[in-house]
């Protein structure tokens, strides 16, 4: 401590008030929703998650191979059904924006 002795102590360092704080209302954001486009990308990778992990799973046994096929095949059923979904929906967009109508029998 004393190669230490010399040095002198240092000075507080100078205070800073804040300025004061407001409070501020933030409006209430509603839900982000999503589009059946995400929905089918979102099932397109559980689809491949259960997938992978039913290779992972192979050395374990059959019943845990075939419960991850099995979700693999309802995930892949949401993708297809949400794909679908998003095209009927783009193609309606499509046709609105254009103007055009379709005569439909009822």
């Amino acid at each position: 401590m004393s190669a230490l002795a010399h040095l002198r102590s240092p000075s507080p360092a100078p205070t800073h008030e804040a300025p004061p704080l407001h409070a501020v209302a933030v409006p209430d954001a509603p839900p982000p929703r999503l589009g059946a486009w995400d929905v089918a990308r979102f099932a397109v990778g559980l689809t491949a998650g259960f997938l992978l992990a039913a290779i992972a799973s192979a050395p374990g046994g059959g019943a845990i191979v075939a419960g991850q096929l099995a979700l693999a095949a309802v995930a892949a059923t949401v993708a297809a059904v949400a794909g679908r979904r998003s095209q009927i929906a783009a193609r309606r967009e499509r046709r609105q924006r254009s103007g055009g109508s379709r005569v439909t029998r009822l």
